[in-house]
């Protein structure tokens, strides 16, 4: 699976910005929190059973052996989970969060969690500038989630949230029939149904809703991620996903420094399309000033709507793309759109879009 920056919350009551995360943590965390186990931490001295240092003569010398340090990888991560090995887990996390809570904790909670044995299944990595890495598995049927957030070799966050599926809601076809939100190539940050693919599908507000940034090489900017025009999506266009009236616009919020999320406005500059059938496409955080509909206008499949920015409760530059039953992102039901020519978006995915209609 490609490497892939945009991680962004869309969930007001739980989009609280943590100050020394990432721009790729926060949104992961505020999502996973729900009824999950969140360790921070990575240690700097393995937690074991033998004397701290062994001391040895040589010659007339005292030497100190040292011990290794516990290095959270890829492949330890792998090992540890699937051997329920608690002490190395709980030995690999960062220091101060170490503190919080015990290795037992750890242990029994990994036992409860996943089957002993049972080797994880690697879903990716995602990364920031700022340096933490993201590392997730899942089991075989994809019903359970592992996330570690790693700096520097150690864990910073580790979570194993509970299994969630609706499948009343997956099930569900929307009358209309969409199309996808650009043209060009655009890459699927988050979608699916699951959490493992999707963090929008823990609320049912936003269960179906995609980000879909433009990458290049696996990452979604270019230098060091600094500025808003470093990343490919900011300023290419967002399309009519199919025909409407528009009933809301919202065009004049700032864009974000990236990195800096605005909870206040959660949608940023948005447009809200009503399809008929309590069928209503929301596409949010165009960049401030550029949409190019207002409130009542007709709109087809293709038109020109505005600029993709980074605005509201955003991190990077995207579009946030979701089909639901009432004209709010924060009311309502999400609903999973029915796309044309059986398209599926699914996190890791590089879709090619429609063709604008107007410029």
């Amino acid at each position: 699976m490609k490497k892939i920056e945009d991680v962004t919350n869309h969930s007001k009551r739980n989009s609280t910005n943590k100050k020394n995360l990432s721009r790729s943590t926060a949104a992961i965390l505020a999502t996973l929190l729900v009824s999950s186990l969140l360790i921070g931490g990575c240690a700097d001295q393995e937690v074991a059973a033998a004397p701290k240092n062994a001391a040895k003569e040589n010659e007339g010398t005292v030497t100190v052996e040292k011990k290794k340090p516990i290095i959270a990888t890829k492949v330890n991560l792998e090992k540890w989970i699937a051997a329920h090995d608690g002490r190395s887990l709980h030995a690999a996390l960062e220091a101060s969060f170490q503190k919080k809570v015990s290795q037992n904790d750890i242990q029994q909670h990994l036992e409860s969690f996943w089957t002993k044995g049972e080797k994880p299944r690697y879903v990716g990595q995602r990364f920031s500038p700022e340096g933490y890495i993201v590392e997730s598995w899942t089991n075989k049927d994809k019903s359970k989630l592992i996330l570690a957030i790693i700096k520097n070799g150690k864990i910073q966050y580790l979570l194993m949230p509970p299994p969630l599926k609706f499948p009343e809601t997956d099930s569900y076809q929307t009358k209309t029939t969409f199309q996808l939100p650009f043209d060009g190539e655009w890459f699927v940050g988050w979608g699916g149904h699951n959490v493992i693919e999707n963090y929008h599908y823990a609320y049912e507000t936003q269960r179906y809703a995609l980000d879909l940034v433009v990458t290049k090489k696996g990452k979604s900017f270019k230098g060091d991620g600094k500025k808003n025009e470093d990343y490919y999506a900011f300023g290419k266009k967002v399309l009519s996903p199919a025909g409407g009236t528009v009933v809301d616009v919202v065009t004049d919020i700032p864009d974000n420094v990236p990195g800096k999320m605005n909870p206040d406005q959660t949608a940023g500059n948005y447009v809200i399309i009503d399809h008929g059938n309590n069928e209503y496409s929301l596409l949010a955080h165009f960049k401030q000033n550029t949409i190019k509909v207002k409130k009542g206008d007709k709109v087809k499949t293709g038109d020109y709507l505005g600029d993709c920015g980074n605005s509201g409760n955003s991190s990077e530059a995207h579009i946030h793309y979701q089909v639901s039953d009432k004209p709010s992102l924060e009311h309502g039901r999400s609903l999973p759109p029915r796309f044309a020519k059986g398209i599926f978006p699914v996190q890791g995915q590089t879709l090619k879009g429609q063709s604008p209609t107007n410029k």
